[in-house]
């Protein structure tokens, strides 16, 4: 399993991972400021920066970065998001 890096803000960590594997769907949610990533699980990741206003471009870097490691194992890769990450939302639907 891959994993994308990004940069984290207001953290004792500068950096967090995402895993690649076994993603359904990646997208925001029609201009919430958000990122969402839903794996096949049912798990749902929402990411957010301090003022909730990641774009498309920000998508389209994890989407850019999810192609790029589909397949590997064990490697990880930064992508560059257009502000620092303050905080991952885990959910489990269904």
């Amino acid at each position: 399993m891959g994993y994308l890096k990004y940069k984290r803000s207001g953290s004792t960590y500068k950096y967090g991972t995402i895993p690649t594997e076994n993603i359904a769907q990646i997208t925001s949610d029609g201009g919430s400021g958000e990122v969402i990533v839903i794996y096949d699980n049912g798990i749902k990741l929402s990411i957010y920066d301090a003022q909730v206003s990641m774009v498309q471009e920000d998508v389209d870097a994890v989407i850019n970065g999810v192609n790029i490691l589909n397949g590997t194992s064990g490697s990880s890769m930064d992508i560059v998001l257009s502000q620092l990450i303050t905080d991952i939302q885990v959910i489990k639907e269904n």
